[in-house]
């Protein structure tokens, strides 16, 4: 992944040389993500992440890409939709967990950035993370951004974009016994909650602690 040295030319994966600090290397031809702080290039986005070791880094996303991508504890990531989704499908999880900081916004214009859960979350957030969400959009079904029954001491701020929950909480804590110390605060946005399931109830904000 990242950047290749211009020997690999001949593999056939690359496009043009970059310039600047990183000139003599070539860009991976299928890369969907870039760490803008680095300069690095990747064929996906949880290697973008998982390549920022502890290093406060902002990721922009270069395609559409279906993945489900960790935020591990330790980690300060900023990701920039630019405009491209990031989508998950499989089971009842999260399009994208946050177990340590992250930073959502979208830098197209206008927004068409998305974060995309087609059956769960669209971000888990597990104890002792930060979640703030600027710009974009979040398409889900249990949730846009949702603590669960283990979640303890975390932070979600919402500063604005949309969020869409088909069923159950747009924005939502777990009122698990022992699942508290968490921290709620909406500065803007536009929440879009409904049902489509017989047994949820529609709710905007479930902040049981």
């Amino acid at each position: 992944h990242g950047l290749c040295p211009m020997d690999a030319e001949a593999h056939g994966l690359l496009a043009a040389p970059t310039a600047g600090e990183y000139e003599g290397y070539y860009v991976l031809e299928d890369a969907v993500a870039q760490n803008t702080t680095t300069g690095a290039y990747y064929t996906s986005l949880s290697a973008a992440v998982t390549d920022a070791g502890d290093t406060a880094a902002t990721i922009k996303l270069l395609a559409d890409v279906t993945e489900s991508v960790t935020i591990a504890s330790g980690k300060n990531i900023t990701l920039d939709l630019n405009g491209n989704s990031v989508s998950y499908s499989t089971g009842r999880t999260s399009t994208i967990s946050n177990k340590g900081k992250l930073t959502v916004t979208d830098s197209s214009d206008p927004s068409a950035g998305k974060i995309v859960s087609r059956l769960g979350y669209g971000i888990g957030a597990y104890a002792s993370s930060e979640t703030t969400f600027k710009s974009g959009t979040i398409e889900s079904v249990e949730g846009a951004i949702v603590g669960f029954g283990t979640t303890t001491n975390a932070k979600i701020t919402v500063d604005g974009g949309t969020l869409k929950a088909s069923d159950n909480a747009v924005l939502a804590f777990n009122g698990t016994s022992g699942a508290g110390g968490n921290t709620l605060a909406v500065n803007g946005g536009t929440f879009v909650g409904g049902i489509t399931t017989d047994g949820y109830v529609a709710c905007g904000i479930y902040a049981p602690n």
